[in-house]
């Protein structure tokens, strides 16, 4: 059974998870009030309710990636949270999907690394993103709003270098 640590959910609790941004989810997580699986059931039980409308997801992964989510919760029960990779539970195809194209969800997390790292600047990144797509400029400010809203997603959890304590 999924759970909010210890306490099972109900349909309500999952339009909550549905709801949260990345920034609460990866809050929620860090905290233990929430659990990986929790999230990507509900999530799961999102793309099953609208997705023979839609036609979203051509093969889906959903086995998978509950595997996964109970990897990272058993990963994240026996490590330290500041041991714990930066983007731990962040979901970057979400919040791509969010924008109505999964296929920038790598844009996503490049914003979020970029802004994780403060390796390059903003500009640099988005430069190559414009240079990348210049036969396909009308993806580019889809991109463009992919990689701010990945550096947004981390924003309340990182600083460059490193997670705020």
């Amino acid at each position: 059974m999924s759970c909010f640590v210890g306490v099972p959910y109900r349909s309500m609790d999952r339009e909550r998870i549905l709801t949260m941004s990345a920034v609460e989810l990866g809050r929620a997580l860090r905290a233990g009030a929430l659990q990986s699986r929790a999230i990507v059931e509900a999530h799961v039980a999102r793309i099953r309710a609208v997705n023979p409308t839609i036609n979203a997801v051509v093969k889906d992964r959903f086995d998978q990636a509950l595997r996964e989510a109970d990897a990272a919760d058993a990963a994240r029960a026996e490590t330290h949270p500041d041991d714990l990779p930066v983007f731990h539970g962040v979901p970057f195809t979400e919040i791509a999907q969010g924008l109505g194209k999964s296929m920038v969800k790598n844009i996503v997390a490049l914003g979020a690394l970029s802004a994780a790292t403060g390796l390059f600047p903003k500009e640099t990144f988005l430069a190559a993103i414009r240079q990348a797509l210049k036969e396909k400029s009308a993806l580019i400010p889809l991109n463009e709003k992919a990689f701010d809203l990945g550096a947004e997603a981390v924003a309340g959890v990182c600083t460059p270098g490193g997670v705020r304590s």
